[in-house]
């Protein structure tokens, strides 16, 4: 009998272990957000590169990305407010992009 009580008694304990988590009830909403894309690299003639990668986004507060070979890249933990861009790769020169917005979404 004293082992049966012994053994309900570490059961309850165990289950209630298992009930207890560290998630709030009202989830923080986001801070930050992020800005993604691709890029295409182009030549003087408009020739289409095949490789897109090395070139550098900046943005004002120099928060930057550097595109991978598929032209793909993201500026991330950036706070809300507008950003411009500075794309920059030698030999191919500046392109700026003013007033991108970041706004941060929820997940999920």
């Amino acid at each position: 009998m004293k082992n049966q009580l012994m053994n309900i008694l570490i059961l309850c304990g165990m289950l209630s272990v298992a009930a207890c988590d560290n998630k709030d009830d009202d989830p923080v909403a986001p801070t930050t957000g992020n800005i993604y894309g691709f890029l295409v690299l182009v030549d003087e003639f408009g020739v289409t590169q095949n490789d897109h990668f090395g070139v550098r986004i900046t943005t004002q507060n120099n928060y930057y990305d550097i595109s991978d070979n598929s032209g793909n890249y993201s500026v991330n933990n950036l706070a809300p407010g507008s950003y411009d861009l500075r794309y920059e790769l030698a030999a191919y020169g500046t392109l700026k992009k003013y007033d991108t917005k970041v706004i941060p979404a929820a997940n999920g």
